[in-house]
């Protein structure tokens, strides 16, 4: 599972071509699978 977040990153840094705008969307959709697994954003 994490490689896939590690690709789904890499392909959205390649399509925004902004590293702040890709870590923020890519932020974005992980934080729902961390609250799911009981980690906050802190602890990832």
């Amino acid at each position: 599972m994490c490689e896939t977040r590690v690709v789904l990153a890499a392909a959205v840094r390649i399509i925004q071509g902004s590293a702040t705008v890709a870590c923020l969307t890519t932020i974005g959709l992980i934080l729902p699978v961390l609250s799911e697994l009981g980690y906050s954003g802190a602890q990832f």
